[in-house]
């Protein structure tokens, strides 16, 4: 019996719609109206009505191993089938199929071109075999494959564009060219076409073609404004204002609503040194839906890295009239929450990427803004919040659980952080990454009051991280509160003020230990030093502190209700201090 491959495609269509039985069904009433255009399998002796069926069985089961992706067990049956009947082109090219799918591109090339042989005219043995080139990169072997399809089933337009393809791949863009050129000739001026064409000659620097093609769309298709817009950005990019000018000059007149249109006039306003017209052309493009919110976003962008504060407030200008004409974009919105971190309105900026990430949750990097405003604006209850929102969204995402752990710090859930932190551990990957997350576990057991755990994990850290200063600083801080390992505390401190000698808070980490090691004169001079660099509250807190100790009992007063100041207010301890006059440790 043979199959011909139309009734194979057409079986092959009805597994996806059908199911098991039903397939099979549709498969033998297919067969019963073909029965008199089949041939019969001939037997050893002869002819026989139960092996074709017997055939047409094992083809069927063959067909559903290979549907289901058991391809040895297809392939077994399908080369018993090539045994009985070698004639069978179906057979080879689903032989052709199965080998494809395990990496046998040799075996398989070699068995759908026995089925080209077979049926010549066949297109999907065609494709077939252009298919398992294309995975393997042979861009040549592709276009004989094309060459050979064109020739024995004549013109296609497709065939012309796969073959231009192929001469790009083959770093040929002249040939390519020619391909797209009998493209055009053959069935006109054709968008795909002219683009793909355009791109070439970008490519070839022919700045001249690529506005003669150009020209080509605008004067087939002259109702069609895109493409006179598509010219007038070419022009500009290549400083040419005055034709651009002149190119848009008829649709500013024909559409001087449109968006886009305004779009460019802006830019060629600009470009001729005219301010006033660029200001009042982007105003109204800025506020038109027709303008993509892409093109928005991208000019908008441009101001965000501005130098200077006169152009970010025009930037922040066009974008509260953007956001005014397009409320619910999420790109618009995450747009003015960074002109407003930019100037420093946190809390604005707060609103406007809550918003977004409301109408977009899936936007990781507006996310990250957001999580950092909380952390900077110390908003715990919104830290806390909007990261478990994150971890729930990104739930790979190792910074996610960091900002989490450290919201639940800040509210002193301890438990909660570890738990998530110890969690996060199979998320960090990158040295830098292991020690950022030790180095937060080493915190929050230290909190848990678990020391030889925190120890272990600052340890861990600074194997990963050895001159991270986050790590030095901490570790060492915390040992000196505690009053233990203080060499190892002292050699940490100094190491980072060695690496960073104009940090204040890592001098007066430093001054810390030389003080619990009651290194009393030695602590003064470095703390002498924080302050010169910056009055930070719990600097001279500890500055007050040392000059206790060193009997200046008035001064260490003075510095006391200068730390109060500075906002230590919240500081029971140091209020403590400045109301008995006295250390209290």
């Amino acid at each position: 019996m043979r199959i011909d491959s139309t009734y194979c495609i057409l079986f092959l269509l009805m597994l996806t719609l059908y199911p098991t039985g039903e397939v099979e069904a549709q498969f033998r009433k297919k067969k019963k109206k073909e029965e008199k255009k089949t041939e019969v399998i001939k037997g050893p002796n002869g002819p026989t009505i139960s092996a074709r069926y017997q055939y047409e069985e094992e083809f069927i089961g063959a067909v559903g191993l290979y549907v289901i992706q058991d391809y040895e067990e297809a392939l077994k049956i399908f080369k018993d089938l090539e045994k009985k009947d070698p004639t069978n082109d179906v057979v080879k090219y689903q032989i052709a199929l199965c080998l494809k799918e395990m990496n046998a591109f040799d075996e398989a090339e070699h068995k759908v071109v026995q089925a080209l042989k077979l049926q010549e005219g066949n297109p999907y043995y065609y494709d077939f075999l252009k298919e398992l080139f294309k995975e393997q990169e042979k861009w040549g072997e592709v276009l004989q494959v094309l060459e050979d399809k064109h020739r024995k089933l004549g013109e296609d337009k497709e065939v012309y564009m796969e073959k231009a393809s192929c001469y790009l791949m083959l770093s040929k863009p002249y040939k390519a060219l020619e391909q797209y050129d009998l493209v055009e000739k053959k069935f006109g001026v054709d968008e795909v076409v002219i683009h793909q064409k355009q791109r070439i000659y970008f490519r070839l620097d022919d700045f001249d073609k690529v506005l003669e093609e150009g020209e080509k769309l605008i004067t087939t298709y002259p109702h069609i404004a895109a493409y006179r817009l598509a010219q007038v950005r070419i022009l500009l990019g290549h400083q040419q204002n005055d034709k651009a000018m002149e190119l848009l000059k008829p649709l500013v007149q024909e559409h001087p609503e449109d968006g886009n249109v305004q779009f460019l006039l802006g830019y060629i306003y600009r470009g001729q040194g005219n301010q006033e017209g660029f200001l009042e052309a982007i105003e109204k493009a800025i506020q038109s839906e027709d303008l993509d919110i892409n093109e928005k976003t991208s000019l908008l962008s441009k101001y965000l890295a501005s130098p200077t504060e006169a152009q970010l407030d025009e930037g922040f200008r066009f974008a509260e009239l953007a956001l005014q004409a397009t409320p619910d974009s999420y790109s618009l919105n995450a747009i003015m929450g960074s002109f407003l971190a930019r100037k420093k309105q946190w809390k604005e900026a707060q609103v406007y990427y809550e918003q977004s990430v409301k109408l977009n949750p899936d936007n990781f990097e507006v996310w990250s803004e957001l999580l950092h405003i909380d952390q900077n604006i110390r908003d715990v209850k919104k830290l806390l919040y909007h990261s478990e929102e994150a971890m729930e969204i990104f739930p790979n995402n190792l910074s996610f659980y960091l900002f989490n752990g450290q919201a639940n710090m800040m509210e002193e859930n301890y438990l909660e952080a570890s738990l998530i932190l110890e969690q996060a551990k199979r998320l960090a990957v990158t040295p830098e990454a292991k020690g950022q997350l030790n180095a937060q576990l080493a915190e929050v057991y230290y909190h848990m009051k678990d020391y030889a755990k925190s120890d272990a994990y600052f340890e861990e850290a600074l194997r990963y991280t050895p001159e991270a200063p986050l790590v030095l600083n901490n570790y060492s801080y915390f040992l000196s509160l505690r009053k233990e390992y203080l060499s190892k505390a002292k050699a940490m401190a100094e190491k980072l003020v060695e690496l960073y000698p104009g940090n204040p808070s890592y001098i007066d980490t430093y001054a810390w230990v030389l003080y619990a090691a009651e290194d009393y004169e030695n602590a003064e001079k470095f703390l002498a030093k924080a302050i010169a660099i910056s009055e930070e509250a719990v600097i001279l807190e500890h500055y007050g502190d040392v000059l206790f100790k060193l009997g200046q009992k008035d001064k260490a007063l003075i510095y006391w209700k200068k730390a109060m100041e500075r906002g230590g207010d919240a500081n029971e301890q140091l209020r403590e201090k400045v109301e008995q006059g006295k250390l209290v440790e």
